[in-house]
């Protein structure tokens, strides 16, 4: 498969540590499967290539928790209310910040945060939770979109990107 440079991008969802480094918030729920399928060592390679081809990288990043986020809320989904128990990602933390080797490069593109959300709404159009089904999606809107089977899976073991 060939790409246009100019016309791809490489889109780097939540590499924060909460995430994908041990000690994070989620960790302890993500490690087996991460580990196994060697998850960050397989986004960094692609990464490094996406770099060194030259093309563009654009970073998609779930809000970070902040003091205040969700107490005026009359509904909070789920996942939100455990981001609020746990403080997941909370901004000025070592788990809101970016895995060392995933910090943005000059150049690069860091998108708004964004609030988690079921539907195509993000700034990037992307979200980690639902990346398998929003993937169909854009090529109805005119893009065309690779998914590299590496990167934090979801956190079931069957039925994911990579397991049958």
């Amino acid at each position: 498969m060939t790409y246009e440079k100019d016309f791809t991008g490489l889109i780097v969802i939540d590499p924060y540590n909460d995430f994908i480094s041990e000690g994070g918030k989620v960790w302890d729920r993500l490690k087996g499967v991460t580990e196994a399928n060697r998850c960050v060592p397989h986004m960094r390679q692609v990464l490094d290539a996406a770099r060194e081809a030259g093309i563009r990288v654009f970073y998609a990043l779930h809000r970070r928790y902040r003091p205040g986020d969700y107490e005026t809320w009359k509904y909070v989904a789920p996942i939100q209310k455990a981001a609020w128990s746990r403080k997941t990602f909370e901004y000025g933390t070592w788990g809101g910040e970016f895995r060392t080797e995933f910090t943005p490069q000059p150049g690069e593109i860091v998108a708004q945060e964004h609030w988690c959300s079921t539907r195509l709404r993000t700034h990037l159009s992307v979200g980690k939770d639902a990346l398998e089904p929003r993937a169909i999606q854009p090529p109805e809107l005119g893009s065309v979109v690779t998914v590299p089977h590496v990167g934090t899976p979801p956190l079931r073991t069957t039925g994911c990107l990579n397991n049958p």
